[in-house]
Formats: C-alpha cells, structure tokens, sequence
C-alpha cells in the first residue's frame, strides 16, 4: 500500500529546525540557496506563494540556510512589456491583522475604509462585527 501524500507545509516542517530566531533549512541547498524538489525555495511554501510565480522573494538574512517568513522580502512583479496583466492578489500570511479574514472581506474592508462612508449601525447588519471592528479600526488610524 502507497505511503499517504503529505502537504507541501509538512515536508518543510520535516526539513527544518529552529535555531535562534531563525528557521533552517536541513534539506538540499541549490547554490547558496535552500531548495525544495519541484517548488524552489521552501520559504514560498511559508508564504503561501506556491501559485504566484509573479511573485519573487528576496532575503533579508545574513543566514544562507535560513527559511524564516519575516527574513524574506516579497517583491510583487509587473508585466513591463504590455501592463495588461491585472495586479496579483495575495494576502500575506505575516500580517496578524488580516489573518482572520477572506480575501474577499479583506477586499470589501480596504474599499469600505477608502470609501469612507461608515455607519456602523448599517455595517453591522451586512458583516460579522470582527469585519466591522476592523474597518472601525482602519478608518480611525487614517
């Protein structure tokens, strides 16, 4: 019988040990760079930048082996040649603030606070109040 699959997450978890307030790579390096079979850079894995390949990362650490999500710059790219490409959406899984939302609510969150039109009487019959606390809070920060 086949060994069940295991997630992409999984095998980096497998591959990697704390170390300080780094995340090393005990898997294959290709280069200077730590490598996962068929995916590259097992910190994508961390960053959920598997389907984006317009998405390029770059470290911010002096480790080589280091796959630590807060040590890698996330560099959106465009398409220079006709810019017809719509933008990449991606909702980075480092930021706490919208970890509990959809990308959807979040989208709906960032248009309602550049709106600007917020009762929060009439918000709070479409969205879930942690949606509302959080568009109270964005739009009173700016």
């Amino acid at each position: 019988m086949a060994r069940p699959k295991t997630t992409l997450r999984e095998r980096v978890d497998r591959k990697s040990h704390i170390e300080g307030n780094h995340l090393i790579w005990d898997g294959p390096m290709r280069g200077r760079r730590p490598h996962l079979h068929d995916f590259g850079n097992p910190a994508r894995v961390l960053l959920n930048l598997v389907d984006f390949p317009r998405i390029s990362i770059r470290p911010t650490c002096l480790e080589p082996r280091c796959i630590e999500p807060h040590h890698w710059k996330v560099v959106k790219e465009r398409d220079y040649k006709y810019q017809d490409l719509p933008p990449v959406t991606w909702r980075d899984p480092r930021d706490t603030a919208t970890a509990d939302f959809s990308d959807q609510e979040v989208e709906e969150i960032q248009m309602l606070v550049e709106e600007g039109n917020l009762d929060e009487v009439e918000l709070a019959k479409w969205y879930r109040p942690e949606v509302v606390a959080e568009i109270l809070r964005r739009a009173s920060a700016t």
